[in-house]
């Protein structure tokens, strides 16, 4: 998976653009319309941040994709994480409905803020609790560098099947701590998806492939997030029939073109 000479000449004359994620990738792990605006009072019992998340308490995965906005929408401060994980429930100050209320402790430190969340509704606009920040791109392209390190040099080795522990760590942070909605495309990956024939090893590998490099290009900045993955998961292919020449590959020959 050697990137060539040309793409190393497209990264240049990209400059420092290529190198900044890309404003999409903050967009869809937050929630749509986060506003980088403090406002009094917000996050109160009074008046809760309207996660979404058990709008429809069937859509689990709906329910996933709005907690991981909750828990990636803000920062402490100084950008470290915030851990979500001190919850209860308690009835809305109307007498209608349950809220979370989330205690957050700052890091080293006792400070503690109370989080009330509404997770029946959502909204169009998201602001920023007192005490918090909204994340950043700065912030957000600090905690994801070794992740995108790792797939490059995932990708540098002439066969990735060999580097599998490592892409499978990489392709397990993205699934709990961002969430692989925006980066799975159901029409790229159909003919992977569907597929009876193919081994098992083969179909995760060209999966986690397609993931981890739209991950990367959004990471980059990279133009084409959709089309950069379809033609890394096609170069994995093809590497991995030179390695594996014996492997069971269904229909993906005639399938991934």
């Amino acid at each position: 998976m050697k990137l060539p000479a040309i793409f190393f000449l497209l990264l240049c004359t990209l400059g420092v653009k290529s190198q900044s994620a890309s404003p999409e990738l903050l967009n869809f792990i937050s929630f749509s319309g986060l506003e980088n605006k403090t406002k009094s009072g917000y996050g109160s019992i009074d008046d809760p941040i309207p996660s979404g998340a058990f709008m429809n308490p069937s859509d689990m995965a709906n329910l996933r994709s709005r907690m991981l906005k909750l828990r990636n929408s803000w920062r402490w401060p100084d950008g470290q994480p915030i851990d979500f994980s001190k919850r209860f429930s308690t009835k809305a100050k109307s007498g209608d409905g349950i809220l979370d209320c989330y205690s957050l402790v700052k890091p080293g430190s006792t400070d503690t803020i109370r989080l009330y969340v509404d997770p029946y509704h959502q909204a169009s606009a998201y602001y920023v609790p007192k005490g918090l920040a909204a994340v950043t791109l700065p912030v957000l392209e600090k905690e994801i560098a070794p992740y995108v390190k790792e797939i490059e040099a995932i990708e540098a080795s002439s066969d990735a099947s060999q580097l599998k522990a490592s892409s499978r760590q990489v392709f397990g942070y993205l699934n709990q701590n961002i969430g692989l909605k925006g980066l799975v495309d159901g029409d790229a990956l159909q003919a992977v998806l569907s597929d009876k024939e193919a081994e098992k090893e083969l179909k995760d590998l060209l999966l986690e492939a397609y993931v981890l490099n739209k991950f990367y290009a959004y990471a980059k900045n990279l133009p084409e997030a959709k089309q950069y993955a379809y033609s890394k998961m096609k170069a994995n292919f093809e590497e991995y029939l030179v390695a594996h020449p014996e492997a069971k590959t269904g229909t993906l020959k005639t399938s991934i073109k």
